[in-house]
């Protein structure tokens, strides 16, 4: 997902440090930082629904959020924390605010621990072609219903080593953790995954592998106890055109034994920094019973006013509606077209 423009919210601590100089509280505060930050997304949107022959307009809230995150210099170490939630920003009666991510952390120079509900390594690994603004923002990541953020979660984040870092995650959420009874349970770790970053000038590479030891881990009940998953991924920036391709299979251990997979190829052509086009195809094979495939296809343009407010307008044909898209039923055959506006602060 695209990350948002952050602005630091306004020091505080002059202020408060001529009130604290008695008690020498002034180089603590000097060395905390704290941000406010958000996004308004909204969009209108026309649907038009293959599998049902309904069609609709409606203003939708394209994952509009708010959040706040600070860092305390310790002295060789760095404590770092954040929380973000999601708003309604539509206004909708029935939308409420939602979680993002909670966490706190500290970070050094052997790299970076955390614990609470974070951004999955395999998420910021593989998911290069999530991209575009409208609907499902990847041709390719939510089609095996891959979850890009987990609740309880304890990660490890390396050093960057020129260019190459690795990171891993478990999830412990224990015998009280909200599934369901007919699902499984354990006390011991319920989901871990690893993941690998290179980054060096215009290339990007990104690999990662996922095992399920629980079942609805975050919710996801599309995954069996047993379950794993690889993700590769890669971008290369070639003067104004960058390149993206994304591949990803599950091993579900499920009756069937089944092996879901996905690709996703995506090309962006920026036209100085106020304009920017956007193509991408994607292949869903669900490895079902019936032996049926299915395409995706995106297209779309994106105007900057600024670095903070953009506006756009995509087209999407979707073969079968995925797990991370916000119209239709998952499974169903849809189009969808949206003008939508953008404002981060």
């Amino acid at each position: 997902m695209s990350q948002s423009t952050a602005r630091p919210a306004r020091p505080a601590a002059p202020a408060v440090c001529v009130l604290a100089t008695g008690l020498g509280l002034c180089s603590a505060l000097a060395a905390a930082e704290t941000t406010l930050y958000g996004g308004v997304r909204l969009g209108l949107d026309y649907v038009d629904v293959k599998t049902t022959g309904q069609s609709n307009w409606d203003v939708i809230n394209e994952t509009s959020r708010f959040g706040i995150k600070g860092s305390e210099d310790l002295g060789g170490l760095t404590t770092i924390w954040q929380f973000e939630f999601g708003v309604p920003a539509d206004g909708s009666g029935s939308a409420a605010i939602t979680k993002r991510l909670s966490w706190v952390g500290l970070k050094g120079s052997l790299g970076t621990v955390a614990i609470g509900r974070q951004w999955t390594p395999y998420f910021l690994a593989t998911s290069l072609d999530d991209v575009f603004n409208s609907d499902d923002t990847s041709v390719s990541y939510y089609f095996l219903g891959l979850p890009h953020r987990w609740d309880d979660m304890i990660s490890y984040t390396s050093p960057d080593w020129g260019g190459f870092s690795l990171a891993g995650a478990f999830v412990l959420n224990g015998a009280g953790n909200g599934l369901d009874g007919a699902q499984a349970k354990q006390d011991g770790v319920d989901a871990w995954d690893i993941a690998a970053i290179y980054r060096q000038g215009p290339l990007v590479l990104g690999a990662a592998y996922q095992r399920y030891g629980s079942a609805g881990v975050d919710g996801n009940t599309q995954f069996p106890a047993g379950s794993t998953q690889w993700g590769l991924a890669a971008s290369y920036r070639l003067g104004d055109v960058n390149l993206i391709g994304a591949w990803h299979q599950a091993h579900l251990n499920d009756a069937r034994d089944s092996k879901p997979s996905v690709y996703g190829l995506t090309g962006e052509y920026f036209i100085g920094p106020t304009h920017v086009v956007r193509a991408g195809y994607g292949h869903y094979d669900p490895d079902a019973a019936s032996g049926k495939d299915y395409d995706q296809y995106k297209l779309g343009y994106q105007y900057n006013f600024s670095k903070r407010t953009r506006t756009w307008i995509e087209y999407s044909h979707f073969d079968y509606r995925s797990p991370g898209a916000k119209v239709a039923a998952i499974g169903q055959e849809y189009d969808n077209v949206q003008i939508g506006i953008r404002h981060d602060f």
